[in-house]
Parts: structure tokens; C-alpha cells; sequence
């Protein structure tokens, strides 16, 4: 039996995320920007007492919760057309080495 004590090591490194969960991350990033921005408009400090004020939790939750829908169809989008340029690329790839393949034939037969 182990003691739980004793350190153990864990896996560190970066970790795979569903893209829902990264729609909420990057809500809650232009969340932070969005209220950022609001302070340095009316030349208040973010990091500030007087900046603090502007950090509203439910506000923030409500914004992410809101966003969340719209980011993930745009992550899902880009990956779509991601992975159809990736297509496209093999396509055009597979092409080009059949098109080698037809030349050096040529080359060979006199």
C-alpha cells in the first residue's frame, strides 16, 4: 500500500481538452480582455483596488456561458476547413508523386 505521504510524480505537459472546454477558456480570456480594456479606456489600472471593482464573477460567468455556442461553432469551422486544406494537401501531393512516378517510367523506356 502506498503512503500518502510519499511524493508521487504525476504527468505534466500539456493535456488534450474537448473543444467545448477550450470555447470556455477562450470566452473567459476575452472576458478578461474585454474588462482590460474598459479600465485602460477610463485610465484605471486593471491590477488595482479601484480596477478590482470592475470584476463582476456572475457577469463574467454570464458572458461565457453566452459566447461559449459562438466560439465552439467558429473552433469547429476552423478545424473543418483544416482538415480539408490537410486534404486538399495530400491530394495535391499524391498528384505530384504520381505525375514523378509517370515521368521517371518515361525516362526508362526508349
Amino acid at each position: 500500500m502506498e503512503d500518502i505521504n510519499e511524493a508521487t510524480e504525476t504527468q505534466t505537459g500539456p493535456r488534450t481538452i474537448s473543444s467545448y472546454e477550450f470555447a470556455r477558456w477562450a470566452a473567459l480570456m476575452e472576458a478578461v480582455d474585454i474588462i482590460a480594456e474598459k479600465c485602460e479606456d477610463r485610465g484605471i489600472d486593471f491590477n488595482s483596488n479601484e480596477g478590482m471593482k470592475y470584476i463582476k464573477p456572475l457577469d463574467i460567468q454570464d458572458y461565457v456561458d453566452n459566447r461559449t455556442d459562438t466560439l465552439l461553432m467558429k473552433i469547429k469551422t476552423a478545424r473543418n476547413i483544416e482538415k480539408a486544406l490537410n486534404n486538399i494537401k495530400s491530394l495535391q501531393i499524391a498528384n505530384d508523386l504520381r505525375k514523378l512516378d509517370v515521368q521517371e517510367k518515361e525516362q526508362y523506356v526508349y
